[in-house]
């Protein structure tokens, strides 16, 4: 795992602070693997409830060294200022260690992700993926079409997004409640927000390509109308065999003509609901998320998208050390506000190539 250096900076080379992020690292892959995610490495040598009280004891060390009291003394420190400080530093830090990998998980079959300093403009460098123009000429030509070569660049400026919970820091310190458990919820939920964000600015993007014949759109789902789609969207971005993403709802119309007959009922197919490669191209389901109104949904089941394997058309930079704030414990319950706050911006790229079926 390659940390960040802020989040080096706040380890200062302590063995033990880096031993919490390795096994925090550890923790949050299998409790990715137990919601629902895939491929994901993680060790088995101890169970997951064993591996969480772990981390949760390897948390709160790190926090009553951070505060400045013993391990042992830190229950009589619970409401010191310097205690709420250092647990949040730490959760903070926990965050920032795994939001890379799991960026990397949640948009990288669509958006290029990078990561930077507090305030910084993210720059992403426009290759060229095509050919260049060959003509013949004539004798006494002396130039041909110029064609630019040098890259132009994309840049992304970021936003700050906050999220506050009520937490009850006596129960999290003294080990009733999972801290642990508590911050893998916020990493997944800021994964899932940068998700949203670069998966709505996809599908705006989908406005801006080229329709007709010669286009990049095509509506309703035929066998020909993917594989062209397929083989534009290879020919124009360099070459690479193209990914096919789209919910579940909508991958299932991807069947060969009049085969519906003919699939076994235990087939893999029936399995995942789709297929898991169409002519050539490896299939990706996008897990649908809940939208903003009771019921609804985030994502469109009715379109299909056709992505490069490189020149991927979203772009997101990701800022800074998460910061933190946190109220004082002034609730009847004890239990306290702490703000989060990420900067990160999203940007749908002009003029790459990518392939839309809308399927009505």
């Amino acid at each position: 795992m390659k940390l960040q250096n802020h989040i080096i900076t706040f380890a200062k080379n302590n063995a033990d602070t880096l031993s919490l992020f390795a096994s925090f690292e550890d923790y949050y892959n299998e409790y990715l693997s137990r919601h629902g995610v895939s491929n994901l490495h993680f060790s088995t040598d101890i169970s997951f409830g064993e591996k969480e009280d772990k981390v949760n004891e390897a948390i709160v060390k790190e926090v009553a060294k951070r505060a400045g009291f013993a391990v042992e003394d830190l229950k009589d420190n619970l409401s010191s200022p310097m205690t709420g400080w250092a647990a949040y530093a730490v959760i903070s830090n926990l965050v920032d260690s795994v939001i890379p990998e799991s960026l990397e998980r949640y948009v990288g079959m669509w958006a290029d992700v990078q990561f930077g300093g507090y305030g910084d403009v993210f720059e992403f460098r426009k290759e060229m993926t095509g050919f260049l123009k060959v003509t013949k000429a004539g004798r006494a030509q002396r130039l041909a079409e110029r064609q630019r070569i040098v890259k132009s660049a994309y840049r992304v400026e970021t936003e700050n997004h906050m999220l506050t919970m009520e937490t009850d820091l006596y129960r999290l310190l003294l080990g009733l409640d999972s801290i642990a458990e508590m911050t893998a919820l916020v990493v997944r939920s800021i994964a899932q927000s940068i998700a949203n964000e670069s998966l709505s600015a996809l599908s705006g993007a989908v406005s801006a390509l080229p329709t007709g014949t010669s286009g990049l759109v095509v509506t309703g789902y035929t066998q020909k109308d993917m594989m062209e789609l397929i083989g534009k969207v290879r020919a124009w971005s360099g070459g690479g065999t193209p990914w096919v993403i789209g919910t579940g709802a909508a991958l299932s119309a991807i069947v060969p003509t009049a085969t519906y007959a003919s699939i076994p009922i235990d087939s893999r197919y029936m399995e995942l609901g789709h297929v898991a490669q169409a002519f050539g191209s490896p299939i990706f389901e996008l897990p649908q998320v809940a939208g903003a109104t009771p019921y609804d949904t985030l994502f469109s089941n009715d379109i299909i998208y056709i992505l490069p394997a490189s020149g991927k058309p979203i772009k997101v930079g990701v800022g800074g050390e998460m910061r933190h704030s946190s109220g004082t414990f002034d609730y009847a319950d004890l239990t306290q506000t702490v703000t989060m706050w990420k900067e990160f911006g999203v940007l749908a790229a002009t003029g790459l190539v990518f392939g839309v079926i809308n399927l009505t």
